[in-house]
């Protein structure tokens, strides 16, 4: 082939080499001696040429390029045997047109030659990095690994070298050291505090590890100093849902669709991401924009049609609930999601023997003669989920039925089984069976902490609180994590009408955990509550809503103190509406709403928020005594003394240390007015 004219125009990469050897600074490894002849124009001449065909190799992946562009670097390297520069374009050449045992052979010539030059075994270590990832998302370990003994040579010779660091930290993950990745990866950050890729690796460490937290603050460093870099803003994403920071996910998922607009990225996967986390944030209407613009552009994807579904049932909107929900099965009918959300809707609109039935053929869909353990896992939580509805239908013997098939299916889940048998016993309001049980199952599980407290549970609402109090106080440990116990044992005094005792040990856990304060308040205003120390509970509770004004327990706790005394009752009403914002579909806020609005006297507006709560809380004495006050008021007074009677019954089977007194004996006056 005609030799190019030396006066041809060459590229930048060229002119730059040129540069380097018309400048004082060095550019070769060692001088020349009297052995090695070195002709630096000719080795000029022929290198951009190589380096011409080289790129040419590239573009076009011809072979002739290829062996054209070695024949010139090779003639340059002859020209000048003392360049490491050449050399390692050479180097480049080989890896990139797969002749990985020529790039090492020379790699390991130039390095022989010149032994502190770490930028040769950078590029050799950089080039097995590249075998150890393939384009399918494998990983080569003994690539890895030649990988990491290149890079730690170089690191030998240039100890802080940031690129050699990184390298090394996330080959080192990839191969499973997380000791010696972070290691390198907190060297890096001692070089270049704020370095993305860095926090980046460790962000990865402690995302692997469970240090979500950790993780985000990595991350968020990475973005901060990074911008939306897609790379590290998914990540971010993710760690936040793993938080359940779900408007802060559904964020960068927002910007990630816009950006994708606008760059021609995917924007069917992000439009997806920023659905899902707005609908696990619980802003429905925005979650419902994203899910019919989804459903558009994919007309035969039943999951969009689902999500729709759960998002109307979440609304009460029924009618439209089914519609979707009808499209997704006509889409999809085998879908085990879509079966299983159907059974959810049932549950909504209270058609508990429909949801039962649901769910049972569920599980005879998936019947299997012998499950995995993603199997397994999957069958305990639908037969959870339907001992569930049979306790919504009050047939607790089904319910504990199903706790036995559970602990049957994974003998792992024995110890659970055993304490979902004796909650049911409790919702059954048998005490005394669920005291045998819950002794029982100490004795088989005397290692089972939870059982122990289930216990003690059990003993102070039958009236032997000294009894709960020492089986507490026989599991703490002497340090700061007894703080949670001291809190248990609190709440087993208030059962046994032990102010003194209860707030003693309420002091105890803020010794031991002074930054917890939110639980610590919630437990003394409750406490005090119990007592009818309003005022003082009151100003407690006003100090917790002080640190957390989103704290929907104490909104609805206090919400309901001030209107059960009758008083300050505006700001009872918006306290209470603001838990239910938060919590709109909790019965014991639906109960304190109906309430309030009791002592408003508005009864059209508190039967209805009684009404509701009674389908959520099942029949709960407060509940029915409260329906039945505001059947008296509108004048029904069958309906007040049917309500009033259940009620009565339901405190009547309440466990003794939970009855109150003073209401049994209100109800059995008011029923007794009645029939006069």
């Amino acid at each position: 082939m005609e030799r190019v004219a030396k006066s041809s125009t060459f590229s930048k990469f060229a002119v730059a080499f040129a540069a380097c050897i018309l400048s004082t600074t060095p550019l070769f490894a060692q001088q020349p001696d009297e052995a090695q002849a070195v002709d630096r124009e000719e080795a000029y001449y022929r290198f951009s040429v190589g380096h011409l065909y080289h790129r040419l190799a590239m573009q076009y992946a011809r072979q002739e390029y290829v062996d054209q562009a070695i024949t010139e670097y090779q003639a340059a390297m002859t020209a000048d045997p003392t360049s490491n520069y050449i050399p390692q374009e050479l180097i480049q050449l080989y890896a990139s047109a797969n002749r990985i045992e020529d790039a090492v052979k020379l790699a390991n010539e130039v390095a022989a030659r010149s032994p502190q030059d770490a930028e040769v075994r950078r590029l050799l270590g950089q080039i097995y990095q590249g075998y150890a990832y393939d384009r399918r998302g494998s990983f080569n370990r003994e690539s890895a690994a030649n990988a990491i003994a290149e890079f730690d040579k170089a690191l030998a010779i240039e100890p802080d070298d940031l690129e050699t660091l990184r390298s090394i930290g996330g080959l080192k993950l990839d191969m499973g050291d997380v000791e010696a990745a972070e290691k390198h990866f907190l060297r890096a950050l001692e070089i270049a505090p704020a370095d993305p890729q860095s926090l980046a690796g460790l962000a990865r460490i402690y995302v692997s590890s469970g240090e979500t937290e950790k993780a985000i603050e990595a991350l968020e460093q990475v973005v901060q100093s990074e911008g939306g870099n897609r790379r590290y803003l998914e990540p971010l994403a993710r760690a936040y849902e793993e938080v359940r920071r779900f408007d802060d996910a559904a964020e960068i998922y927002r910007k990630l669709l816009e950006d994708a607009g606008s760059n021609g990225g995917n924007q069917i996967a992000y439009r997806g991401m920023y659905a899902d986390s707005l609908l696990r944030a619980g802003d429905y209407a925005k979650s419902r924009e994203q899910y019919e613009r989804l459903a558009e552009i994919q007309p035969r994807n039943a999951i969009h049609r689902l999500r729709l579904a759960q998002i109307d049932t979440e609304g009460r909107r029924f009618e439209q609930a089914w519609s979707h929900i009808q499209e997704a099965q006509r889409l999809d009918p085998d879908n085990l999601d879509v079966k299983y959300n159907v059974v959810l809707l049932l549950e909504a609109e209270l058609r508990f023997d429909e949801a039962a039935e649901g769910m049972r053929q569920i599980l005879d869909d998936t019947k299997q003669e012998s499950y995995d353990p993603a199997d397994v896992a999957n069958r305990i939580m639908f037969l959870g989920h339907l001992a569930s509805v049979e306790r919504r239908r009050e047939d607790f013997d089904a319910a504990r039925g199903i706790y036995s098939e559970m602990a049957a299916l994974d003998p792992n889940f024995a110890a659970q089984s055993r304490a979902l048998t004796i909650d049911a016993f409790r919702g059954e309001k048998n005490s005394e069976k669920a005291l045998e049980e819950a002794t029982r199952a100490v004795r088989e599980y005397p290692e089972n902490d939870g059982l122990k407290m289930q216990r003690a549970t059990i003993l102070a609402e039958t009236g032997h609180a000294d009894e709960a109090a020492e089986i507490v106080e026989g599991l703490m440990s002497g340090d700061e994590s007894d703080a949670d116990l001291y809190l248990s044992l609190a709440q087993l005094w208030e059962k046994g009408k032990d102010l003194d005792r209860s707030l003693a040990a309420i002091e105890e856990a803020e010794k031991l955990a002074p930054d917890q304060q939110i639980p610590i308040l919630f437990s003394k205003a409750s406490v005090l509550e119990r007592f009818k120390k309003f005022a003082e509970s009151e100003a407690v509770f006003r100090q917790l809503l002080d640190l957390d004004q989103d704290n929907a327990g104490a909104l609805n706790y206090l919400g309901y103190m001030l209107a059960d005394q009758g008083i300050k009752l505006d700001e009872a009403h918006d306290m209470i509406q603001r838990a239910l914002d938060l919590e709109p579909e909790n019965g014991a806020y639906l109960d304190s709403l109906g309430w309030v609005y009791y002592r408003q006297e508005k009864f059209d507006l508190a039967e209805r928020q009684l009404l509701r709560s009674l389908e959520r809380y099942g029949r709960d004495p407060v509940v029915l005594t409260h329906l039945g006050d505001v059947y008296h008021k509108l004048g029904d007074a069958q309906k007040a003394a049917d309500h009033w009677r259940q009620g009565l019954e339901e405190w009547r089977r309440t466990p003794k240390a939970d009855q109150d007194a003073a209401e049994i004996e209100r109800l059995e006056e008011k029923l007794a007015e009645l029939a006069n």
